[in-house]
């Protein structure tokens, strides 16, 4: 039961503190006391529930990284956490004993210092010592940064100095959504991609919309659907409007009542930080189409968006 109820905090991401909660307490002891008696209620309790398990659930996975039939091949990659922390995740890929194709996470690592290939090379063999797993080593699936180049001659060469640097390099295995995902941007706002968000944020910062429209609607269709998504988004009157706008779209069509409304959708802004959020604009936009027509032609908006940005039946 403790163990369900700690699996229940992780799972949904709820506070320690939520077996404390009045309600919820009234609410389990009136459907069975038996069980009420096992619920670690305080947040101490779950606190020193969750040392219990993690070490529990650690020896079960070293024990499987150990009973596997292949070598241990890794993957890991960098984000910042929102209390802006350098995390580094570590995950394992091998066939356990029976088999069968097995992810494991082994690590949520801080990154300290730079991120330079040599010093992710020690965060990485901290992990990889931990595990125990340093003569089990296969591959390592990594996107593109030249600085993991650097972080594998390192971890290899530590792990196995007479290792050669054309084993090393067979080793290195590129992401395959990260090559897909720089082709995409590559096809979508040409080669020096890079340039063009760093531009458009230096525009974003100093408030020359002007500007950064026009160097968005230079990319063609994909760039002035981004300027009429930014448009709607730009201020909370105009997001309620499109809503009431879309639910007087749904009024007027006779919505069915066995359809899904999409009135309360939002239209998807794309950025750098997601690699399908282009997609995920376009796709959003397809499905609200109606309602990004009639918004425009409402009286309080029509006239209001650059003739420029428009999007025609060609686009």
């Amino acid at each position: 039961m403790r163990e369900l109820s700690l699996g229940l905090i992780m799972n949904a991401d709820l506070p320690f503190s939520i077996f404390s909660d009045p309600y919820f307490e009234q609410l389990v002891w009136l459907l069975d006391p038996q069980v009420a008696d096992q619920v670690p209620w305080s947040r101490q309790s779950m606190s020193r529930k969750l040392d219990e398990v993690y070490n529990s659930k650690k020896s079960v996975v070293r024990q499987e990284l150990q009973d596997g039939l292949t070598k241990i091949h890794l993957g890991f990659d960098l984000w910042t956490s929102p209390n802006r922390h350098a995390i580094m995740a570590v995950t394992a890929h091998f066939l356990d004993r029976q088999g069968h194709h097995q992810v494991r996470l082994l690590a949520l690592r801080r990154q300290l210092g730079s991120h330079g290939g040599e010093n992710l090379a020690v965060t990485l063999l901290e992990v990889v010592d931990e595990w125990q797993i340093q003569d089990r080593i296969g591959c390592v699936v990594l996107d593109n940064a030249t600085t993991n180049d650097c972080c594998l001659q390192h971890l290899y060469k530590t792990i196995d100095p007479e290792m050669r640097p054309a084993d090393i390099r067979a080793r290195r295995m590129r992401c395959y959504g990260h090559v897909l995902n720089l082709v995409a941007r590559a096809f979508l706002y040409g080669e020096d991609f890079e340039t063009f968000e760093a531009e458009s944020q230096v525009y974003g910062l100093l408030s020359r919309q002007e500007e950064d429209l026009r160097h968005w609607r230079k990319k063609g269709p994909i760039g002035k659907l981004h300027n009429v998504v930014k448009f709607i988004r730009s201020s909370p009157q105009r997001s309620e409007l499109f809503k009431k706008v879309a639910h007087e779209n749904d009024e007027a069509q006779g919505f069915r009542l066995a359809a899904e409304s999409t009135a309360e959708l939002e239209v998807v802004m794309n950025n750098d930080t997601r690699w399908n959020s282009t997609y995920l604009m376009i796709s959003r936009a397809l499905l609200k189409q109606g309602d990004i027509r009639a918004f425009f032609i409402h009286p309080d908006v029509e006239g209001s968006l650059p003739q420029e940005d428009i999007l025609t039946a060609d686009d």
